[in-house]
């Protein structure tokens, strides 16, 4: 009987396990579809559908990553602002630090 009680214990735990990984994985998914949807109006694709604007922010990077590859995230970053800059889409640059070393305080 105890053996028995057991089981079915353990089969009722597996099923509320699996039935909230479901909803957890449902949860995220929906989420993300959700936030793309309705947010697929404002991504501009083309440079000549960006407004002009007189100043944007370039986030901040490493040039180089750990192993002392280059690091994408900056490249990218410095490629798209020269891009918008020599398109006249922007005149002006805020660029914020990388944080390279502890001592690095950046305001």
């Amino acid at each position: 009987m105890k053996n028995l009680l057991y089981r079915i214990f353990i089969k009722k735990l597996w099923l509320k396990v699996i039935l909230g990984i479901l909803t957890i994985v449902i949860l995220a998914f929906g989420s993300n579809y959700y936030i793309v949807r309705s947010t697929q109006s404002q991504i501009i694709n083309n440079i000549e559908n960006l407004p002009t604007k007189k100043v944007a922010l370039v986030l901040g990077a490493s040039k180089y990553l750990r192993n002392k590859i280059h690091n994408p995230y900056f490249y990218n970053r410095i490629n798209a602002a020269a891009e918008l800059y020599h398109a006249g889409k922007v005149s002006h640059f805020l660029v914020s630090g990388d944080n390279h070393s502890q001592q690095y305080n950046e305001p």
